[in-house]
């Protein structure tokens, strides 16, 4: 007889942001990133902070993040490629773990992560 396994909650993604109204700007983000309503509003936040006229930098401290799935890379993609369309950079910063290693599987670590900061892949 097949029983169905109770899954445990998703925890959902938190975003924290430093720096508000300078050149940097970090968010600091635990939790999981996908493509679910909280993600969706760290997408609007990175959207407004490019829209600012004094921000140059984006840092992304994906230091806390628990889990990253394939559509949370998508908006990680999109937040770079709109602030390279916007003239400001956008970094990913601390990505650890199984964060770490789908960066690093799909390529984004290459080009998203400051030069230097690399470290090999878990």
């Amino acid at each position: 007889m097949w029983m169905p396994r109770a899954t445990p909650p998703e925890q959902g993604l938190t975003c924290h942001i430093g720096g508000r109204g300078t050149p940097d700007v970090l968010f600091r983000l635990s939790g999981t990133l996908s493509r679910d309503a909280a993600s969706r509003r760290f997408e609007h936040a990175v959207e407004a902070q490019q829209g600012e006229h004094r921000v140059r930098r984006i840092h992304v401290d994906l230091g806390a993040l628990e889990s990253i799935d394939l559509e949370g890379v998508a908006v990680l993609v999109h937040a770079f490629q709109e602030s390279q369309r916007r003239g400001k950079t956008l970094t990913v910063e601390r990505a650890s773990g199984t964060v770490r290693r789908r960066l690093h599987t799909t390529g984004i670590l290459r080009i998203m992560e400051p030069p230097g900061s690399a470290v090999p892949a878990c």
